[in-house]
């Protein structure tokens, strides 16, 4: 039997229960391609991320923390809350699946019901995904899922994984001895990039002076595009700063047959 648990909006108030269910409520993710989450690499289709010692890392859940799982411990959520609910939980085949609600999961119109060739006239309805947005393995202790900005509500402080950088950190990265002083002050500097910055500062203060000599040499030859003054790159826009970053990230490269010059948008390291 499969329960169906709601995560009301207001961060204090418990898990409801919303019904008690014969069948699998989720199909069971194909989690044969699965890599741990890093955040340079975009998906496949087919890929799923995934988190291990999941207990470990801090990112609380209060249904992944209970251990035993009984309909009489849950009060049942009013029909008139479940709009503003957060997201929905449901253990089944070993696993915990999560997804979250977002506005066009809720559905409230007149319906025609083609099997019963009628009409609801006051519909009001939770779309359930074909997959979870987050299916957790309870033996394994490991955390699957697609995309983090889905399930950043649903487990305290995940969103740590990719953070924006803080404005501190912006700065220290545009004081970076590579870029023309004061030359970066005169625009903002998008999500994106502050994003990119949060996982490339620790790189670049890692970087000895010769390190920075071949860094800047790799970034004007691949990406020339971006001014130079006094041998230090002038970044006064944010795609002279999203190719700065991708430079220091060292993803510009040559193909061997062809001899074409790239850059890669995503990357993961060939030592997982």
């Amino acid at each position: 039997m499969s329960m169906l648990l709601v995560k009301p909006n207001h961060k204090h108030d418990p898990l409801h229960i919303a019904i008690s269910h014969e069948n699998d409520i989720y199909a069971m993710p194909d989690l044969t391609d699965v890599i741990d989450y890093t955040p340079t690499h975009k998906l496949e289709i087919n890929e799923w991320f995934k988190i291990n010692c999941f207990l470990d890392k801090g990112f609380h859940n209060d249904f992944i923390c209970e251990e035993r799982i009984n309909p009489a411990d849950y009060l049942r959520l009013d029909a008139n809350k479940f709009a503003k609910s957060k997201y929905i939980c449901v253990e089944e085949k070993g696993f915990k699946f999560f997804q979250k609600l977002v506005t066009s999961n809720f559905i409230c119109k007149k319906m025609f019901d083609f099997n019963n060739a009628s009409f609801v006239e006051n519909g009001n309805y939770i779309a359930i995904n074909k997959l979870p947005d987050a299916a957790y393995d309870i033996d394994n202790d490991t955390l699957y899922f697609k995309d983090l900005s889905r399930i950043n509500s649903l487990f305290d402080n995940i969103d740590s994984l990719y953070r924006d950088a803080t404005t501190e950190e912006v700065d220290t990265f545009l004081n970076s001895d590579l870029i023309c002083p004061n030359a970066a002050k005169d625009f903002n500097v998008g999500i994106p990039n502050r994003k990119k910055i949060a996982l490339a500062l620790e790189k670049l203060e890692r970087f000895t002076v010769e390190d920075k000599k071949v860094i800047n040499r790799y970034i004007k030859q691949y990406y020339p595009q971006i001014p130079h003054e006094n041998n230090k790159f002038v970044i006064s826009t944010d795609v002279h700063l999203k190719y700065f970053i991708y430079g220091v990230e060292e993803r510009f490269y040559t193909t061997f047959i062809g001899q074409e010059q790239m850059v890669a948008s995503s990357v993961i390291s060939l030592r997982q």
